[in-house]
Parts: C-alpha cells; structure tokens; sequence
C-alpha cells in the first residue's frame, strides 16, 4: 500500500528560533562564523548591546532555524547576568 502521508518526513521549519546563552565570547563568535559560512543568513551582526551582551543572530542555511546568540559580560550588582 502506497501512503501520502507525511508521517516520518522532516518538515521544514517556520520561524523557530534557538537561544544560546555562552560563557565565553569565542565560543559564541566560533558558533556565529560557522553558522555563517556553512551557507547562514546574518539576521543580526555581532555587536556589544546596551543590556551588557555580546549578541547575534543567524538563520542556519540547512533547517531555516534561527539562532540567537548572547554571552553576557556586564556585571550589575556584582552578579555576571
């Protein structure tokens, strides 16, 4: 019996969005530029933020997943955030 059923196929994916949040800056840059060069869309440049993170975003070029980046480095109140 031949089905069209799509159970057991990958499905593209519609606007899911992964949060990463690193310890440490070249972690984060590491993960950006290969995401990046393995065919990405920069959706956000890296670039320090006014809420103490170094942020970026990146739309993955096999899932269509977009990945969001933060490694805090502002210290508020003596507590890294």
């Amino acid at each position: 019996m031949i089905s069209a059923s799509p159970y057991g196929k990958g499905r593209q994916t519609a606007q899911v969005s992964i949060l990463l949040t690193l310890d440490h800056e070249d972690e984060l840059r590491t993960i950006y530029d290969k995401l990046a060069a393995d065919g990405g869309q920069v959706m956000v440049e890296l670039q320090k933020t006014f809420f103490g993170a170094l942020h970026g975003q990146v739309s993955d070029g096999k899932n269509g997943i977009t990945w969001v980046m933060n490694c805090f480095t502002q210290l508020t109140n003596g507590f890294q955030m």
